[in-house]
This record gives structure tokens, sequence and C-alpha cells, in this order.
């Protein structure tokens, strides 16, 4: 049952080989770790999160970054 996940694990910031990341449909998502160490991530995806309160720290600092998509927040 991951649509009552309020928060998103800790240690997702430390997994630096992730290229994509997509975090959809969770209702009661309120917040996101930092995630300033997925260097490699290329696509990160943000959808339907309705209770999200901020984006994740650190979403400036993503070099590798190509593709956002924020998606039907709030």
């Amino acid at each position: 049952m991951c649509g009552k996940l309020k928060m998103l694990p800790r240690g997702l910031g430390k997994l630096g080989a992730l290229k994509q990341l997509t975090v959809r449909c969770l209702d009661e998502l309120q917040e996101t770790p930092d995630l300033i160490g997925l260097t490699a991530l290329d696509s990160l995806k943000i959808q339907y999160c309705h209770k999200l309160q901020s984006l994740p720290r650190g979403l400036g600092k993503l070099g590798s970054l190509k593709q956002l998509t924020l998606e039907r927040l709030q």
C-alpha cells in the first residue's frame, strides 16, 4: 500500500547511479529527502502527489538532469 506513504526513504539520495526516478500517485506523500547525491539522475517525474509540501532539496544541483516533470501537484 504505497498510497499511504508519507515520506520517501532518507537513503534515496545515496543512490548515485540512479538515472530515472518517478514518484506518482502517492496521495499522502508530504516530503521527499534531499536528492543532491543523485549525480547520475537524468529524469525526475513527480506526478499526482497532492499533499507534497515542497520540491526536493538539491534539485538545482542535479547536473545530469535533462527532464523534469511536475504534474498535478496540489
